[in-house]
């Protein structure tokens, strides 16, 4: 049966990597069929807000790390009692997730990929399955499997172009001075226009469990109308600092 819509949902850590993965399949399933309309929901707002009577025609995808979370488990048996047809992208298996969907995606070959909270593995390991999940369906909208293996053999490189350029990552880290963060107690993430956006929520979410702290993120133009000061900012994006001169040098005066 085809299906006119696909929903990604999740909670926390497995939410932010929905809005990647969301992003991943618009970026490649729009080129062969624009008709599949393709959102991320937070779980807990999906069953109250994004329920309809018949979702015979939607694909709900259900990120999870250990399957327990009650908001996306409520979720996906709402969705299933209106014929929604759901899969998981999860990691441990025999949660209890895994027995309530049509279907699952592991992230590992057998054994989990870790068992913690925050799962910064298991969101690595949700997108890369994204990343999978697109190019097979692309084979069945026809491309040719050649062009599946291209894609790939990109994604294997990911982790040799890790361990090579993590040195330089590292010696990169070991300059900054950290006493900022204790000595600044407001501490924001901005973002610009482009892929890294959707990475951004990640961010907010790995700062804050350090600090115990919710920390605020904003776009930069957004940024820029409050006029922080005395603060620690993280700039989350793949732009060029050239390109974004003038939005800093008012940040940074």
């Amino acid at each position: 049966q085809s299906i006119n819509e696909i929903i990604i949902s999740g909670m926390g850590t497995c939410y932010t990597a929905s809005v990647v993965i969301a992003g991943i399949l618009r970026e490649n399933l729009s080129v062969i069929n624009t008709k599949i309309n393709i959102r991320p929901h937070i779980a807990s707002e999906a069953s109250a807000f994004y329920i309809d009577n018949d979702m015979s025609k939607t694909l709900v995808i259900a990120i999870a790390q250990s399957g327990t979370t009650i908001d996306t488990n409520t979720y996906v048996n709402m969705a299933k009692s209106r014929k929604a047809f759901v899969i998981s992208f999860i990691n441990k298996r025999d949660g209890d997730l895994s027995k309530i969907v049509h279907g699952n995606l592991y992230i590992g070959d057998g054994r989990d990929v870790e068992i913690a909270v925050p799962s910064t593995k298991t969101y690595s390991a949700h997108i890369f399955l994204g990343y999978l999940f697109a190019y097979y369906s692309q084979q069945i909208f026809g491309l040719k499997i050649n062009d599946i293996k291209q894609k790939i053999n990109s994604l294997k490189k990911i982790p040799r172009l890790i361990r090579i350029n993590l040195p330089k990552i590292s010696e990169l880290l070991s300059k900054v001075d950290y006493s900022l963060f204790a000595k600044h107690k407001n501490w924001f993430v901005i973002y610009e226009n482009d892929f890294n956006a959707s990475t951004n929520q990640e961010i907010k979410i790995k700062l804050s469990e350090l600090c115990y702290h919710s920390i605020p993120n904003y776009h930069i133009d957004d940024f820029l109308k409050i006029e922080k000061k005395d603060s620690v900012i993280i700039l989350n994006t793949n732009k060029k600092l050239e390109e974004i001169k003038d939005k800093l040098s008012i940040i940074l005066n």
